[in-house]
């Protein structure tokens, strides 16, 4: 919502479809030169991981309070309508995205290394991602009262 009210597209679009693709965050990288890198001291490359930690988690922190102030701005003030993508819909965007990352991952060694890596990672996270993430958000919206 946050990048959405900057780029005005309230203006032009007055519906706004969930879930979004990167929550709940983006990418957070940082890409050095190898060889820049290997030239670099352990105290500098643990410097530069420190402060690459640190600006991920700012940024997180940061894009979380900037989207929740946006998304009640988009819908209160601007009077956008929220509807959520029905599951068929999810399905058949997640199954096309699939053929083509799967189609771009096949065309370098590097790809393919970084895709094989990703998606052994999310089968690894999927099955605890159900019982943290998913059910924490659950629970966290019962309705129960805070003090």
């Amino acid at each position: 919502p946050f990048n959405d009210m900057s780029f005005g597209l309230y203006k032009v679009a007055k519906f706004y479809y969930w879930p979004g693709w990167l929550e709940p965050s983006g990418q957070y990288d940082c890409f050095i030169n190898p060889k820049a890198w290997e030239s670099l001291s352990a105290t500098e490359k643990e410097i530069i991981r420190a402060g690459c930690a640190y600006a991920a988690s700012m940024a997180l922190s940061e894009i979380v309070h900037k989207n929740a102030v946006a998304y009640g701005q988009l819908v209160g003030q601007h009077k956008v309508n929220i509807k959520k993508f029905n599951d068929d819909t999810l399905k058949a965007i997640g199954e096309t995205s699939w053929k083509v990352i799967e189609a771009e991952a096949a065309k370098d060694p590097m790809s393919k290394e970084v895709f094989e890596s990703i998606m052994k990672f999310r089968k690894e996270a999927m099955a605890y991602t159900t019982i943290s993430e998913h059910d924490f958000m659950r629970a966290r919206n019962l309705g129960f009262k805070y003090g």
